[in-house]
């Protein structure tokens, strides 16, 4: 039975004809579609077919209704349907992924219809089977996670060489989402530095004892750094390139022990430590510790009056990155969504 405060209009439409009636029970979501259709859609030529008698694929075809609904409990349906995709794929497999508890099942017809609009065939299938229904999904999530499927399937791609894991069909979501993030992280950082390694380090490199201090200067360090440590370096690359900041790399015996984030703000220009993480964000060993800083204090107090000094070159050069790495996409989609944007400039992904 549909939920009690759709049931007047429903019934006032099945009264008007016994064809219509009939969709009660030959295909529910139908019948909810024609009486609750989303905004903006004209059901006037469905209702036109029903009353001829053409054939249910006709009708749902007209309202947007794909023909795998077609065994939705009506307890099920409890808002107007977004646009959802249909097709073989989709009517094989789908249909064992519908949602089974009324409240969780408007949000499942959201992520699906989500996921169709940004994604794949496989994406979607995927989604459908692993989207959460009993929390609240983010903001751009499943656009996201269709952006880094897109390109996990063109590792040949500027974008797909920035994906460190790739889709698969088994992968669960947490592990999915955590996977995106990871990989628009590391496109950011690319856009941020740019092809032009950082000329000024702030510091000497040095080694000392069995202790090599290595500056990281460039995107490709950087990144490579963020891999090794599992730490969130890559999330600094902005603040580099606008003269904030620099990162070193502690090392012994080619072993990556540290990670170090130097800083400068505009009302003390002097370099300081910010923080020392070893790998994924912990405290370092006492040792490590102690040579850091037993290194920084032989340097005199050293200004850099870099903030906000963003090199012309990599100023210049973002958009044309920024644009290169997208295209395959925007192409694919023929559409420029508004969580990708043209410019880097605009804060997308929110980092």
């Amino acid at each position: 039975m549909f939920e009690t405060r759709w049931q007047p209009a429903i019934r006032q439409l099945a009264a008007a004809h016994g064809r219509i009636a009939d969709l009660a029970v030959s295909f529910p979501a139908l019948l909810f579609a024609l009486a609750h259709p989303r905004r903006g859609l004209d059901v006037r030529p469905a209702l036109d077919k029903v009353l001829a008698g053409a054939p249910l694929a006709a009708i749902a075809a007209d309202l947007g209704v794909p023909m795998w609904l077609r065994p939705l409990q009506p307890a099920l349906l409890r808002a107007p349907l977004p646009a959802l995709p249909d097709g073989l794929l989709f009517r094989r497999q789908l249909v064992n992924h519908l949602p089974r508890r009324a409240k969780s099942a408007t949000q499942w017809f959201e992520a699906v219809a989500e996921a169709a609009r940004w994604g794949e065939p496989d994406f979607v299938v995927w989604c459908a089977r692993e989207a959460p229904t009993g929390a609240p999904i983010e903001d751009h999530d499943i656009a996201y996670l269709a952006l880094w499927h897109f390109f996990s399937q063109r590792p040949e791609s500027e974008a797909g060489l920035c994906v460190d894991r790739r889709w698969g069909p088994t992968i669960g979501w947490d592990a999915a989402v955590t996977a995106a993030r990871s990989f628009r992280r590391t496109v950011m950082t690319k856009v941020h530095l740019g092809a032009i390694p950082v000329e000024d380090p702030w510091l000497q490199p040095a080694t000392v004892g069995d202790f090599k201090f290595v500056p990281l200067l460039s995107a490709a360090a950087i990144i490579e750094e963020a891999s090794a440590m599992d730490n969130c370096v890559r999330d600094f690359a902005g603040r580099v390139t606008g003269g904030r900041y620099r990162v070193w790399s502690v090392q012994r015996n080619g072993e990556r022990l540290a990670t170090i984030g130097f800083k400068i703000t505009p009302l003390h220009p002097f370099v300081i430590i910010d923080q020392v993480k070893a790998k994924s964000n912990r405290r370092p060993e006492p040792e490590v510790l102690a040579a850091v800083h037993g290194w920084f204090e032989g340097f005199q107090q050293i200004r850099r009056d870099t903030w906000g000094k963003l090199s012309p070159e990599v100023d210049a050069g973002r958009p044309r990155i920024w644009r290169a790495l997208w295209r395959p996409y925007w192409l694919e989609r023929r559409r420029l969504p508004a969580w990708l944007p043209l410019s880097p400039d605009e804060r997308p992904f929110g980092f």
